[in-house]
């Protein structure tokens, strides 16, 4: 693995690549309630940005396109050697603008995002302007840390988020559409509307409903990671499928 990718499972023999990307402010162990619930023929990867986990003291990137370009580089990398199999690209909130992107420069088998709006109709985050403790209060909410830890977690995790909130304002979506199937799935309680993004690919696009609110992904992945699966598992690698040109 490179410094982009943090390995989470590696059978020894992977029959799928699964690469996930996290939300504003989150690192790879954000899924890390993902290792006991995957398939074990399955290779998890999680992309780690500059700024957190072990590139705690990079740079954060400014542009999102740059950092779908590292992204993309880490993965062809970590395939090159490897005999064809699917690869499945996952992004939950701006870690799904992330993989929409990298899905455009990385040729997928299936794309799935989570809690975000498609990318010509989401709002921009309204944390722009808040001051410091804003954030930090908003961040201290989401409870996703041990309580024990939680202001240690906090001052670590908050300019981490501001600059991802930073790249998810300034995003723009290529005009390109993918050729992949998406799958978005939403949490139930989540005020992110339920939308497919059928306008950013000329595959099919579906939605899912799952139990939860916005942090579903890793409060309660028992659901989403099955109905992964099951759409997962039925794609073959595009090696060993007909291509059929586009009128």
């Amino acid at each position: 693995m490179t410094r982009t990718l943090t390995l989470l499972h590696d059978p020894a023999d992977p029959e799928l690549d699964l690469v996930v990307m996290p939300f504003g402010g989150g690192g790879p162990t954000a899924f890390l309630p993902w290792t006991r619930r995957i398939r074990p023929s399955w290779r998890l990867s999680a992309v780690c940005l500059p700024g957190r986990g072990a590139r705690f003291t990079e740079p954060f990137h400014t542009d999102a396109q740059a950092a779908a370009q590292e992204v993309a580089a880490a993965i062809r990398s970590s395939r090159l050697r490897s005999s064809p199999r699917p690869l499945v690209l996952f992004g939950h909130s701006l870690g799904a603008l992330l993989a929409r992107d990298v899905a455009a420069l990385v040729p997928a088998e299936l794309l799935c995002v989570a809690g975000c709006s498609p990318p010509t109709d989401r709002g921009r985050s309204g944390f722009e302007a808040e001051p410091e403790h804003v954030v930090r209060e908003f961040t201290r909410s989401l409870g996703l840390a041990d309580p024990g830890m939680l202001e240690e977690v906090v001052t670590l995790t908050t300019p981490v988020f501001r600059a991802d909130l930073a790249l998810y304002d300034g995003y723009r979506a290529p005009a390109t559409p993918l050729a992949c199937d998406v799958v978005a799935y939403y949490g139930d309680r989540d005020d992110v509307p339920a939308q497919a993004w059928s306008r950013h690919t000329t595959g099919r696009a579906a939605v899912v409903r799952l139990p939860g609110d916005h942090y579903f992904v890793q409060r309660a992945p028992g659901p989403l990671v099955a109905d992964l699966e099951r759409r997962a598992g039925r794609v073959p690698p595009l090696h060993h499928r007909e291509v059929k040109a586009r009128p």
